[in-house]
């Protein structure tokens, strides 16, 4: 019998719950010194227990390549949210969301998502966006 969970079950693993609290000031220093990087996780490091929680479970609860493997994943995450983030913002411009001339929405963890990361590249190929 297989059972489907949440991935939030996994949230409330020590491992990953200490790695993302060493995380979060990582993360904030990562977004203001990596060149290129145009999004600031403020709100969003709330999201850092799901790194984290997948760091843990793969490295087998072992801190310190927890803490490597989910920093390698931030990295990914502010850049392919930096990626999309120009596209995000046409879509909440487009839509109404954004009322305000200059005001900007992304998540800086968006580029991670599959869907939104093969949207955005599709988008620029075939001239959409």
């Amino acid at each position: 019998m297989y059972i489907g969970l949440d991935p939030a079950i996994g949230t409330g693993d020590d491992t990953g719950l200490a790695v993302a609290v060493v995380l979060i000031p990582i993360s904030i220093l990562l977004a203001l010194v990596l060149p290129g990087s145009r999004v600031m996780p403020l709100a969003d490091l709330t999201f850092l227990v799901f790194f984290t929680m997948w760091a843990a479970a793969v490295n087998k609860g072992d801190v310190v390549r927890s803490l490597i493997t989910a920093v390698i994943f931030v990295i990914f995450a502010i850049y392919a949210g930096s990626f999309t983030a120009p596209v995000m913002n046409e879509i909440a411009q487009a839509s109404g969301m954004i009322a305000e001339e200059g005001a900007a929405v992304t998540h800086f963890a968006n580029g991670f998502y599959p869907h939104s990361l093969v949207a955005t590249v599709l988008g620029k190929l075939l001239g959409g966006f």
